[in-house]
């Protein structure tokens, strides 16, 4: 921008002050910097869209309803691999379990897939959601016997129009910082986010009771 302003001062010396060539020059310049403007505008689109068909063709929709990922307006935000808290019930009497799972996040401007990455490097969305009904915050781990840096991920109408709710753990603070975090998730609506641990709700449903019943120790 700084030698665009040079040029362009160097160019307006040509012609004499408060001339009419002066406003001449000034005039078409401004119409190349809009130019140049929208060219760059219509290039970073077309990026956004080839994101789009690359993604389209690298996603399948097996136990999902199938939608399609290219349209008008929609961008591809950020995508990252996190690992999946699941919650093992062992038997009665018996405090369940932790174990992890690779899941793959790709957040759109207006759409969040959870997939699973296949040998073949495809991806099987296991589920999806509008950016209006996710949302995120960060996880009070430790106390939950958690590992940490974990966050929750609610989905408060899925594409079953149910609610659901996913455990992440980054791989580590810095992913958690500058990867597809919560911060990340809460600059493109996803609602409101906590930037500071917590113990939340969970979304009010049975997996804040199973959280109770795990020891800190069960994580291995």
């Amino acid at each position: 921008m700084m030698g665009e302003g040079v040029g362009r001062q160097n160019i307006l010396k040509l012609a004499p002050a408060d001339s009419e060539l002066a406003s001449s020059i000034s005039a078409a310049l401004a119409a190349v910097g809009e130019i140049v403007s929208e060219c760059n505008e219509n290039v970073r689109r077309m990026k956004q869209t080839e994101e789009l068909v690359l993604l389209e063709k690298q996603v399948e929709f097996v136990k999902t309803k199938s939608i399609p990922l290219i349209s008008r307006g929609r961008w591809l935000v950020r995508a990252g691999e996190f690992s999946q808290v699941l919650i093992q019930e062992v038997g009665v009497g018996y405090k369940p379990r932790l174990s992890t799972k690779p899941i793959h996040l790709h957040l759109l401007s207006d759409l969040l897939l959870l997939s699973r990455q296949r040998d073949d490097g495809r991806f099987s969305v296991k589920d999806y959601a509008q950016t209006c009904h996710v949302r995120a915050e960060l996880l009070r781990a430790k106390p939950l016997g958690l590992p940490d840096p974990t966050f929750l991920l609610c989905l408060s109408r899925n594409h079953r129009g149910a609610s659901t709710e996913f455990i992440l753990k980054a791989a580590s603070e810095l992913q958690l910082g500058f990867g597809l975090s919560p911060p990340e998730l809460s600059r493109v609506g996803l609602g409101p986010v906590r930037l500071e641990p917590v113990t939340p709700s969970l979304c009010g449903s049975s997996l804040e009771r199973q959280l109770c019943r795990i020891p800190p120790t069960t994580y291995g």
